[in-house]
């Protein structure tokens, strides 16, 4: 579709913008046409005074049903990723850059397609409002998608996995694997390389960017 087909979530940002108030907006958008083949928006979850954010691609097939981040297989891997290191998921607020899954059907079943760069940019004001709302220390983008839509522009995850990067809108930021890298890799040695990768990068938000435990 053309870029046109894409206008913007901007419009359903509402202007009174607690968590709470988003999340209820969010429900009615109609920034692009991913809305028409979802069965509910994915809004982030978790502490307005989180020091942590945490941001995925888009929800996945399971998360899609619930309405909620990360409660399918890619949210157990992260589960144990987040106990590996001592972070309490509860206390972190984790998200997607895209609130909507992107289908296609296959067998029988939806599978997930990624999102357009068109469809990322449209979604951007949720998160930007999600991040200016909570004021976090440290975000992490888990993924291609999450990396592009947080820096304004795409990152390769190898080049800059260990390196102290900002979002667009100012934040310090990480780059890390998708958790759904870490079941879907063809072997169990890269598998088990993904997992350890994302641990050792949740350590680094853990202590943060100026070499101190969040404490919040």
């Amino acid at each position: 579709m053309a870029r046109e087909d894409y206008p913007t979530a901007n419009p359903f940002v509402p202007e009174e913008r607690d968590l709470e108030s988003m999340a209820e907006a969010a429900r009615h958008c109609r920034g692009c046409p991913l809305w028409q083949g979802a069965t509910h928006v994915v809004f982030g979850e978790g502490p307005e005074d989180a020091e942590i954010v945490l941001v995925g691609e888009q929800p996945g097939r399971r998360e899609d049903e619930t309405g909620r981040p990360f409660v399918g297989p890619a949210g157990q891997a992260l589960d144990r990723a987040l106990e590996e290191v001592g972070v309490d998921r509860n206390q972190i607020y984790i998200t997607n850059a895209v609130k909507h899954f992107k289908s296609k059907r296959s067998n029988g079943t939806r599978q997930g397609v990624t999102p357009r760069v068109a469809e990322i940019n449209a979604c951007n004001p949720w998160l930007q409002a999600e991040l200016e709302q909570i004021d976090p220390r440290i975000v992490v983008a888990m993924g291609t998608v999450a990396a592009r839509s947080l820096a304004g522009r795409a990152l390769s995850i190898g080049e800059t996995r260990e390196q102290w990067l900002h979002t667009q809108w100012g934040q310090e930021l990480i780059v890390t694997f998708h958790p759904s890298a870490s079941i879907r890799a063809m072997s169990n040695e890269r598998r088990e390389q993904i997992f350890e990768a994302i641990v050792y990068d949740l350590q680094r938000a853990k202590i943060g960017g100026a070499g101190e435990e969040l404490r919040r």
